[in-house]
């Protein structure tokens, strides 16, 4: 039954993987337009950058975690060891988190800006923008232009 159990699990966990794979395959990325393809590159760099800042934020918990747990267990107040055993805790399950993120962000973004390079023909790129002056020193609302051959 255990078998039968873990099969079934397996079976359904590699479909659903299947499937998100597919908006960032090379068929599907080679398919979509350079609009698509500069939405789906915004997106990864999101992802990475979370994935960057969990990376670095679940150490830095992990070690104020500690120095909090250590300083109240050799002080004797219970409430600062159990906050900073917490804190140890979620440091290292953000970290536990992040780095996957992180991987799965740089991945995609990898993916993607090869796409664009391998884009063929040319396109015209026209998009809302800021425009900043540098006699005001202010931001004006403008368009962008972009070429690609």
């Amino acid at each position: 039954m255990k078998f039968i159990s873990f099969t079934a699990l397996f079976i359904v966990l590699l479909a659903f993987t299947g499937n998100a794979q597919g908006v960032y395959s090379k068929e599907s990325l080679a398919k979509d337009s350079l609009t698509v393809l500069n939405f789906h590159l915004e997106k990864a760099h999101k992802l990475k950058k979370t994935g960057v800042i969990l990376s670095i934020a679940g150490p830095v918990g992990f070690m104020i975690g500690t120095v909090i747990a250590v300083a109240s267990y050799a002080g004797g107040t219970e409430g600062g060891f159990i906050a900073g055993s917490f804190l140890v805790v979620g440091g290292i399950i953000t970290t536990a988190v992040g780095i996957p993120i992180l991987i799965t962000g740089s991945t995609r973004v990898n993916k993607v800006k090869t796409a664009i390079n391998n884009h063929q023909g040319a396109s015209l790129n026209l998009a809302p923008a800021f425009v900043y002056n540098n006699i005001n020193q202010s931001l004006y609302p403008g368009v962008k232009l972009s070429f690609r051959f």
